[in-house]
C-alpha cells in the first residue's frame, strides 16, 4: 500500500525516472530513507563521449555500474605521432559524500561535475562527468606520459546522440 501511495505521488515528478522510482521505493523500506544531493542518476546504461580535431580523436565509452563505480573504455588517437591506445577499467567515486568538482566548458561557465578515478599503480586517469546534464566528460591523466599518444583531454569530450557506433 505505501509503496503504491509513493509510486503515484513520484511518478507526478516529471524529471523522476522510473530506475529513480525504484530506488526510491526501495530505499523507503530502509531505515534511511534521504534522496541524495549528488548522485548521478541515469536514464541509460552507456554513453558514448568523443572529442575530434585535425590532430587527435578521443572517445570514451561509459557504462554505470552504479552512483560510485564506472566501467571504462578510452581511446585516444593521435594522427601526426601515428598512434592508438586504449585504456580501459572500472573508475571509482572515491568521494561520493563531498562536493562536486567545477569544470568550464569552453565559453567559460562553470559547471558542477563528479570525478572518478582509475588507478594503476602511479598512473591515474581522473574522468570528470557533468553532474547534472551528463553531456560533458573531462580527463586527466598522470603517469601515462611515457606513451606518444595524449590521455589528457584536449577539449571537452561531449556525448554523442547516437550511441549506435559500438566498439
Amino acid at each position: 500500500m505505501i509503496r503504491l501511495i509513493l509510486f503515484l505521488s513520484l511518478s507526478g515528478c516529471g524529471n523522476i525516472t522510473t530506475r529513480e522510482m525504484e530506488k526510491i521505493i526501495i530505499d523507503s523500506n530502509s531505515e534511511k530513507s534521504e534522496m541524495p544531493t549528488n548522485k548521478i542518476y541515469y536514464q541509460e546504461k552507456e554513453y558514448y563521449y568523443q572529442f575530434q580535431n585535425d590532430t587527435v580523436f578521443q572517445e570514451i565509452k561509459i557504462d554505470f555500474l552504479d552512483n560510485n563505480r564506472i566501467d571504462f573504455k578510452y581511446v585516444t588517437k593521435n594522427n601526426i605521432k601515428q598512434c592508438v591506445d586504449t585504456i580501459q577499467g572500472v573508475a571509482l567515486n572515491k568521494h561520493p559524500d563531498s562536493d562536486p568538482e567545477l569544470d568550464n566548458d569552453e565559453e567559460g561557465f562553470g559547471y558542477p561535475s563528479i570525478e572518478y578515478l582509475y588507478e594503476k599503480g602511479e598512473k591515474v586517469l581522473a574522468i570528470r562527468i557533468a553532474m547534472k546534464t551528463k553531456d560533458k566528460v573531462v580527463i586527466n591523466a598522470s603517469g601515462f606520459e611515457v606513451s606518444n599518444c595524449q590521455y589528457i583531454s584536449i577539449g571537452i569530450l561531449r556525448k554523442r546522440n547516437n550511441n549506435n557506433n559500438k566498439w
